[in-house]
């Protein structure tokens, strides 16, 4: 909510991720100011387990680059790259309406959804 109104919608599949997914999307529309499509581009994590992954590491997207992996490894972190764009990292779609009333709207490039205004 803005000023009493809807100012942005979003949500994710993913099960376990899905707080994390929500959480670094909602950071890079409010605090980042990214419009929704270059939110969703970004690269992301996932900290625990997976369905095809026991492991409990922090999975990184191998667009976070090696440097970033490398860092949090000698931080302590277990980390495990995942293919860029993984559906891992959930399949999200935002909406954020501006003051004016204009409406801009897109879905995860990490699957097959789309927006569309009507």
């Amino acid at each position: 909510m803005k000023n009493g109104k809807p100012h942005v919608l979003y949500g994710t599949q993913g099960a376990d991720g899905q707080p994390q997914t929500l959480t670094v999307l909602l950071t890079r529309l409010l605090d980042y100011g990214l419009d929704p499509l270059t939110a969703l581009m970004q690269p992301r994590f996932l900290l625990g387990k997976t369905f095809s992954d026991s492991r409990d590491t922090l999975k990184l997207e191998e667009s976070v680059g090696m440097a970033t992996a490398q860092e949090l490894s000698a931080r302590g972190h277990e980390t495990s790259m995942i293919s860029a764009n993984s559906p891992l990292g959930g399949q999200a779609g935002a909406i954020v309406i501006h003051d004016d009333g204009l409406m801009e709207g897109a879905h995860d490039p990490r699957s097959d959804g789309l927006a569309i205004g009507l």
